[in-house]
């Protein structure tokens, strides 16, 4: 499960971080979309694209520009974790440096964990390349959290972390293109203290 352009994709790729809008592309200023990283949360990156809001599976599979089996397997997913809506945005630093952030809510009650499941999966699988270093790491204090960084052998390295509030699915992560040395622990730095920052805004609370 591709949940959109995120940093799930091969840590190889030129281009990492995509966020495209499937009809109009909207700020949102109420619903979920206030579960999004704001500018500072994740240290070193700003809010570089407006919330894009994704209402359907259909257009959430459009937008995430699956085909064939894959389009299928996220269709029949989100149906069955009730998928009701989600909100996205793409978040920029300096150096070239790229991340997400994205929420989506469920109508059942399980559906928030299996998402979570099956995207920390794909960032996973999508990374294991000869080379390449994935660290998997939990955030305490967010028990629900799963995250793995990637680092490659040429110092280009990623971190996707996803977590779950009420009936939602959170994920947020980053894309270095020039890590040099960085630990994973250095790398998931921003995403983790991002995360730590949107919880408190928060107080854990999402529908």
């Amino acid at each position: 499960m591709k949940w959109t352009s995120m940093v799930t994709a091969s840590i190889a790729a030129s281009v990492v971080v995509t966020v495209a809008a499937v009809g109009s592309a909207s700020a949102a200023s109420s619903g979920i979309a206030t579960h999004l990283l704001r500018a500072g949360e994740q240290t070193g990156f700003h809010v570089s694209s407006k919330v894009s809001r994704i209402p359907t599976i259909s257009a959430y599979v459009t937008w995430s520009g699956d085909k064939g089996a894959a389009a299928k397997a996220d269709r029949k997913l989100l149906k069955e974790t009730g998928f009701v809506d989600a909100a996205a945005e793409h978040l920029a630093g300096s150096g070239g440096k790229q991340g997400f952030s994205i929420v989506g809510s469920f109508s059942r009650s399980d559906g928030p964990a299996e998402a979570r499941n099956a995207l920390f999966a794909s960032a996973v699988s999508s990374q294991r390349e000869t080379g390449t270093t994935l660290t998997r790491f939990r955030i305490p204090g967010v028990p629900t959290a799963r995250g793995v960084t990637a680092i490659s052998s040429d110092g280009v390295a990623t971190a996707n972390v996803y977590w779950t509030e009420g009936r939602c699915t959170l994920g947020s992560g980053l894309y270095l293109p020039d890590a040099g040395s960085m630990t994973p622990t250095q790398v998931d730095a921003p995403v983790v203290h991002g995360i730590r920052t949107q919880l408190r805004r928060s107080d854990g609370h999402c529908s």
